[in-house]
């Protein structure tokens, strides 16, 4: 808490009163924009005073103080000073923590916090724990120190009093003096180093105030940021694609939010690869695993006043809101962690014009905070194959820097592909791989091919088996049908045509590229291939290109014969199979087939097996073979030259994703309900309503995800000891998944009721607004619906109201507007029912009410001044033109929130219900409202009401229509 003293001088001064945290270390010397709190100075006037006051200084000072003022008297007058200035206290501090650094990296002291000097115990706590502890950190400090030591002698030399009288004793400056006696530990008075650190960051002489900022922000871009030169960075070729749609999103303005596979992959080298692409005209500012949130905040906020340049940054929040200080209260950990995040996210939504933000983070933690990044786009780091591993190797020798010896360009193909088939991630197993190889061969200068080989033998053991010693899977009837493909309709076409090939022996042998649309893994290749075979009561045979990827292959557990002669092995198998149907068929799936299609450009291997298939093919085809050879990729464009000149990998299966047809989630949520024996216990309507539901619940999530949050509503269903499912489960399911369980903290009563109410308002609005539409307008005009709404904090906020599109798409005038009452529906309450007209509760309201006028005016072109016309962001309108966009955007908001007013005082009484009903359970985990039985109380109070308040009912809703026509025509209506 800061509280204000109020007193008659320029400058305002503030008591910090927030103590725990200020006794061990000091404000951050950053005004305004870093939360500075100014000490009060002393204000004896009299001489008698001061060197009483520097007296009880050196009364309560412990000995490392008192020795350090000696040093500092010897200082001040070397410099030729009678007082010891904040300046030469600074640059005192600045050299003793210099030499601490010079100390710890020759060895003659070890680190201890104990023994420390004050400055950096400060240093630690403000910026980074590990800031003097690992050696590479210390690097990146030490010439910061060194620095700002030559500008503070350099300003003390430049302020050097003429009066200078050799025989006076040094004492501490009145200032200096003022802001160590400030900075005493107030419980017994005892002064120590730290003090004098306060004291002097503390002390806000004018000249002095810029330097200290400088410093503050030149010690967090040495340890806070990412400034590899272009050199050290490893950007893969393979990432190209995708690293430049990411740029392309953020050129138009679109936020963009990078997920990875934290089992699988680091996400640098993708980093590496958008730094390669990135406009050059652009800057780009990498945030690294230590930043804080206060310099992620401030150094945004700095960057936006540099109006002349652009910026792109890359950071990752988890890291960020986990290097909060350590708090001395237990109980707040949790409390500091909440508020590094909101601090993030309002720096990202407050952005700049100027400023466009690449977030990364694991997919988990992506989906548990993807509401407080709305407006972000998602697009995920792919998923390299063992033959681009290799690529990126050897086009990269910055991956492999800390292998200290060299390796041929063919060992490193071959430990790369190797290692895909070991536990760990891209690029630290490939890593790890070629530093045993280098110690296994500890007497060779050069690692070749040949040594691989050998060592891969010897660990042979460590490397995935097959089951039964055999790497191909063999089913003569795969028990799958079309009909089994559940919510993927253009898929099951394709398919069906395939089968209609085989079973009229039309198909010759081909192949055909599946891939899922969605690009997620367990999307439904493998099924569809098998469902194929199943419905043509052909054999299944499928392997992993993988296994071709060494000299010797081993496919049946039989001993190892080239890549080769093992492709010809296995289409003697497959021939042989499909020699006992009638149509001589047999579906080959072959996984991760982008190893064989580039083999060309990763592997001797790959090419010879690939060369090989197609001979096969061909020797097939001419012997009256109808095969399917079915090659899956996780991306159709990762397809090389070979399989396309050779004409027979010319046509594609997309397998379709559930994340963009609501009919095809529904259809697969039942399918899995009824395969995980999930048990539901309504009529076969209410089970319907539920089904529905979910599939709206569940938009734009692919399959792997819906059936997460199914799995995720079981578990959550036995937690609560329910036998049947309901949709409150899984509501709480999707708000575990996508935010997190709720904050179990003590909540006041008060603050509950007005939780309730506040949510109550955005649901009451959003539901009226709905019904207008919906009985006295058209269809396209049908604003979104209540889906449910909760009143236990999770995550960022208190309380929330979730909606969904009801029965359009359309994005109409009356669609935009309605969602701008529901928005304000929260303060409106506030202000009806408990006198608060404005709240921090209501930020994000306001803030969204605020985009969504924007949007409407400048690139929907619903202002009534301003008309059909688009604003670019980037673009600088004239001062009528702002003139008339500012006015036709407080229209809208001013004649949005006198609606929302209106509405609060119809519909009051039933938010009192709603409030008493509901507010007593406010933060226990389980007040999740339904927007069914929402909308069913609500109809079920207004037909309660007498026909006086029903005839209201039908004189708002015409008014509201009055009040949108005249929006429309640019008029600001006036509340009677």
């Amino acid at each position: 808490m800061i509280t204000k003293i109020g007193l008659n001088l320029d400058r305002k001064f503030y008591i910090n009163t927030s103590s725990k945290k200020q006794q061990n270390s000091t404000s951050n010397p950053i005004n305004k924009e870093i939360n500075w709190s100014y000490y009060l100075p002393f204000t004896g006037s009299k001489k008698d005073k001061q060197e009483s006051k520097i007296e009880s200084i050196m009364f309560n000072a412990d000995s490392t103080f008192r020795r350090t003022t000696e040093q500092l008297e010897l200082e001040a007058k070397e410099y030729g000073y009678d007082s010891i200035t904040p300046m030469i206290a600074y640059k005192h501090l600045l050299q003793e923590t210099y030499d601490y650094v010079k100390d710890l990296d020759s060895g003659k002291r070890d680190y201890k916090t104990s023994s420390a000097p004050a400055l950096a115990n400060t240093m630690i706590s403000d910026y980074s724990s590990n800031i003097f502890s690992e050696k590479e950190q210390r690097e990146k400090v030490e010439p910061v120190l060194k620095k700002y030591i030559d500008l503070s002698d350099k300003k003390i030399k430049a302020e050097s009093p003429n009066n200078y009288k050799s025989d006076t004793k040094p004492v501490f400056s009145k200032y200096l003096a003022d802001s160590i006696w400030s900075s005493r530990d107030k419980k017994n008075n005892s002064i120590g180093g730290i003090s004098l650190v306060d004291g002097v960051l503390g002390d806000k002489e004018g000249e002095n105030e810029e330097l200290y900022l400088n410093f503050w922000f030149d010690v967090c871009n040495a340890i806070m940021l990412n400034n590899k030169s272009d050199k050290e960075r490893c950007a893969i070729s393979d990432y190209d694609t995708k690293a430049n749609d990411v740029l392309k999103h953020i050129k138009v303005g679109t936020n963009m939010f990078v997920t990875y596979d934290f089992e699988k992959e680091e996400p640098q080298s993708f980093i590496d690869t958008i730094y390669k692409n990135a406009d050059k005209s652009v800057k780009i500012v990498e945030f690294n695993k230590d930043t804080t949130s206060e310099y992620f905040t401030n150094m945004v906020n700095k960057l936006g006043k540099d109006k002349n340049n652009k910026y792109i940054v890359i950071a990752n929040p988890t890291f960020i809101a986990s290097n909060e200080p350590d708090n001395d209260d237990e109980d707040d950990d949790w409390t500091d962690n909440f508020d590094a995040e909101y601090e993030i996210s309002q720096a990202i939504k407050k952005h700049p014009v100027n400023v466009s933000f690449i977030l990364y983070d694991t997919k988990n933690n992506y989906y548990k905070k993807i509401n407080g990044y709305t407006g972000f786009e998602e697009a995920a780091v792919p998923t390299l194959s063992a033959a681009q591993i290799a690529k990126a190797f050897v086009e990269n020798p910055n991956l492999y820097k800390d292998v200290k010896k060299p390796f041929t360009d063919k060992a490193i193909e071959k430990l790369a592909i190797a290692s895909d088939k070991l536990e760990g991630k891209f690029p630290q197993k490939t890593i790890l791989l070629m530093q045993k190889v280098a110690a296994y061969n500890e007497q060779k200068a050069l690692i070749e091919e040949s040594d691989a080989d050998e060592y891969l033998k010897e660990i042979s053991y460590m490397f995935k088996k097959a089951n039964n010693d055999s790497s191909v899977e063999i089913v003569l009837d795969t028990e799958r049908k079309l009909d089994d493909i559940i919510g993927k309709e253009s898929t099951k076409k394709e398919a069906q045509n395939i089968v209609n090939q085989i079973i009229t022996n039309t198909l010759g042998t081909k192949g055909v590229i599946i891939f899922s649309q969605d690009g997620y893994p367990g999307g439904g290749r493998r099924f569809t291939a098998k469902a194929i075979a199943g419905e043509a009561k052909v054999p299944y045979i499928e392997i992993n290109s993988m296994d071709f990827g060494t000299k010797d292959v081993d496919l049946f557990g039989l001993g190892s014969i080239t890549p080769e002669k093992s492709m010809k092995k296995l289409f003697s198998v497959v021939t042989s199979q499909a020699e006992t149907n009638p149509n001589k068929s047999a579906v080959l799936y072959i996984e991760n087939f982008e190893y064989f299609s580039l083999g060309e450009v990763f592997s001797n291997y790959y090419q010879k097996a690939m060369a090989q298939l197609l001979r096969e093919m061909d020797r097939a085809e001419k012997d009256g073979f109808n095969i399917l050879v079915v090659g899956s990729v996780s991306d159709p464009n990762t397809v090389g030259e070979t399989a396309m000149k050779s004409f027979k990998f010319v046509d594609q299966i997309e397998v379709s994703s559930t994340a963009y047809n609501k009919d095809e989630r529904a259809n697969v949520i039942l399918n899995s309900i009824k395969n995980m024996n999930m048990k539901l216990n309504g009529t076969e309507e209410e089970n319907e309503n539920l089904i529905s539901y979910v599939a709206d619940l569940t938009q734009g999530f692919p399959f792997i995800y819906l059936k997460n949050i199914l799995k995720k509503t079981q578990s959550v269903a036995q937690e609560r000891n329910h036998e049947f499912i309901t949709k409150a489960d899984v509501t709480e399911a999707y708000l575990q998944i996508t935010t997190g369980r709720p904050a179990m903290r003590k909540i006041n009563e008060h603050e509950k009721q007005i939780v309730s109410s506040h949510e109550c308002g955005h649901a009451i609005n959003l539901t009226v607004m709905n019904n207008i539409a919906q009985t006295l307008g058209n269809k396209w005009h049908i604003p979104d619906k209540v889906n449910f709404i909760t009143l236990d904090p999770r995550g960022y906020y208190g309380g929330a109201v979730y909606h969904v599109s009801d029965k359009n798409k359309e994005i109409s005038f009356e669609r935009m507007f309605g969602s701008l009452v529901c928005t304000y529906g929260g303060h409106s309450c506030e202000k009806y029912f408990y006198g608060i007209d404005g709240s921090y509760g209501i930020t994000s309201d306001m803030e969204s009410a605020r985009e969504d006028a924007m949007d409407m005016v400048r690139t929907m072109g619903m202002g009534a001044k301003t008309g059909k016309m688009t604003i670019f962001e980037d673009e600088t309108p004239s001062d009528k033109t702002k003139e008339m966009l500012e006015n036709d955007e407080r229209v809208i908001l001013h004649n949005a929130k006198i609606t929302s007013d209106l509405i609060t005082e119809i519909y009051a009484d039933f938010n009192r219900e709603f409030t008493e009903k509901y507010a007593h359970k406010v933060g226990t985990g389980e007040c999740i409202i339904n927007g069914d039985d929402f909308r069913k109380s609500l109809n079920e109070w207004k037909s309660r009401q007498p026909l006086e308040k029903q005839r209201e009912f039908e004189l708002c809703d015409k008014t509201i229509i009055e009040i949108m026509e005249a929006t429309k025509r640019g008029v600001a209506v006036i509340k009677n």
